[in-house]
């Protein structure tokens, strides 16, 4: 029988795992706010964290949907995305710029994913923040099931 080592069975990086339980929704609103659920706290200063974030949404295509990240002070983002229209490389991101992506219609339920690292200097929290590109009365939805996966 082999040897088990030690490495393989301690659990000192944890996944924290992160699923919306019910839809959020905004409407006549582009100004980018934290999400309710899809935010976690970074506290390990001077680490890196990778997360995969999936969004289910829907939007008209009148109000488009955009979405960016606050991060803690000092911190840097990288990212590659495949979304819905066959895949954007968005590499090295100011979390700050608004990544704008396509509505096809109000319960059309449409997919982002986001696969990233945050590499951070101070503790503090991770969110992903989102609205609608051009504001607009009907509702813009991010839906239940979408999923913000971290880990250290």
């Amino acid at each position: 029988m082999g040897k088990i080592l030690s490495a393989f069975t301690k659990t000192e990086n944890p996944i924290t795992s992160i699923i919306k339980q019910t839809d959020e929704t905004r409407a006549s609103d582009i100004v980018l706010t934290a999400d309710n659920d899809l935010k976690a706290n970074l506290n390990i200063s001077n680490h890196s964290y990778a997360f995969v974030l999936t969004l289910f949404y829907d939007a008209s295509a009148v109000a488009d949907f955009q979405y960016n990240f606050t991060l803690p002070s000092g911190s840097g983002l990288s990212l590659s995305s495949g979304d819905w229209t066959g895949g954007t490389a968005l590499s090295t991101a100011d979390p700050t710029d608004a990544i704008l992506i396509n509505g096809a219609g109000v319960n059309t339920v449409l997919t982002v994913t986001i696969f990233g690292k945050v590499d951070i200097t101070t503790v503090g929290e991770f969110s992903c923040n989102w609205a609608q590109q051009n504001s607009e009365a009907t509702n813009t939805t991010v839906r239940k099931g979408s999923s913000l996966i971290i880990w250290k």
